[in-house]
């Protein structure tokens, strides 16, 4: 897989996982990310964050107290992007929040709202 789909990927999974609930850090996300298949850093997982924001406007907010972020607006998805292989099965994800945590967490709960 290139970069390029590794980075859609993680966004995808992302905006779900924030979609999901609770309040993140990136530390957490990234533990997360790696449990997915989509094993990356904290550093990244903040990148990306940045990314969202710049990039695709997401309504993503840092809650100080929480520690962690947040979706400010949790009916906004992902624009849509030129999707190809694997992509088109991971992006209906970014649109279905009820089956958003199981999914991501494989049952786990590995996002638990904190």
């Amino acid at each position: 897989m290139s970069d390029r789909n590794g980075r859609s990927h993680r966004l995808i999974w992302l905006v779900a996982a924030l979609k999901g609930g609770g309040c993140p850090g990136v530390r957490r996300l990234a533990v997360a990310a790696g449990r997915a298949s989509h094993p990356v850093c904290a550093k990244t997982v903040q990148r990306d964050i940045d990314a969202l924001r710049r990039e695709f406007g997401a309504p993503i907010e840092f809650d100080p107290r929480r520690r962690g972020y947040r979706l400010t607006s949790p009916d906004w998805a992902l624009p849509f992007v030129d999707l190809h292989g694997d992509d088109l099965f991971a992006a209906p994800l970014c649109h279905r929040p009820g089956d958003i945590g199981y999914s991501l967490a494989g049952g786990a709960g590995l996002l638990r709202p904190g």
